[in-house]
């Protein structure tokens, strides 16, 4: 799924010329996460200039801020964690493929100036698995 769109959709620009804007809450935000590895991974920076800017809501993925820095060079403009702190529904996601949630960035944010933090708390209930719902405001409060 995230190889598909890193090769078959982005890379040979099957969405255009101009780069994309990738957007992902929960499960999709960990599709994207991957796409943009895969793309980081790519010789001769044929992931470059690819993808404008990403906004990641509630993503099972890594803290790890050297990952998030190497996959920065593939986003031209703004990467953002839009994170829920105390969302259980996340935390159980999140553990039931890693046994922790002190390491999810969609609980957390992550430790990196090229990384842009946003607290969706306003937006999402800690209970809530809806992040669907939350969007739209999460992309008017980050200015997307």
């Amino acid at each position: 799924c995230s190889s598909d769109l890193a090769d078959q959709q982005l890379r040979q620009r099957l969405c255009g010329e101009r780069p994309v804007t990738l957007i992902g809450v929960s499960l999709g935000a960990r599709v994207v996460w991957q796409c943009l590895e895969l793309l980081a991974d790519m010789r001769n920076s044929e992931g470059a200039g690819l993808v404008h800017d990403v906004l990641l809501l509630a993503a099972p993925v890594t803290l790890n801020a050297t990952r998030w820095e190497r996959v920065r060079p593939i986003v031209a403009g703004r990467l953002i964690n839009a994170y829920v702190p105390n969302n259980v529904q996340l935390g159980a996601l999140y553990r039931t493929d890693h046994l922790t949630s002190k390491g999810c960035c969609g609980l957390n944010a992550v430790s990196s100036l090229m990384v842009e933090n946003y607290d969706a708390t306003p937006h999402v209930a800690a209970d809530s698995d809806a992040y669907h719902f939350a969007v739209p405001a999460v992309l008017e409060a980050v200015g997307l």
